[in-house]
């Protein structure tokens, strides 16, 4: 869906995801669907919420060791440019 930039289904779908992943205890895909769910949230604006997402699943991919991480940190890099340019 974020591809589609159809970004408050993609919102919708990563958090149902998470949910199911979370209760089936498979923290790299929770990883997978916090980064989605972050990337959704900085295109519709919620920078906030976007970088806390973000944040969570740097944790985790930090703590899995996975190539996941290199790109979730460029996403939490591209999402501080906008927050400090929003601020002007």
């Amino acid at each position: 869906m974020l591809k589609l930039e159809k970004y408050a289904e993609s919102l919708k779908y990563s958090q149902a995801a998470l949910e199911i992943f979370q209760q089936i205890g498979n923290p790299h895909y929770q990883a997978i669907a916090l980064q989605n769910i972050a990337e959704a949230h900085q295109h519709l604006g919620n920078l906030d919420a976007a970088r806390q997402y973000c944040h969570e699943a740097i944790a985790i991919f930090t703590e899995l060791g996975v190539p996941q991480l290199k790109e979730c940190q460029e996403l939490r890099e591209e999402i501080q440019k906008l927050k400090v340019k929003s601020q002007k």
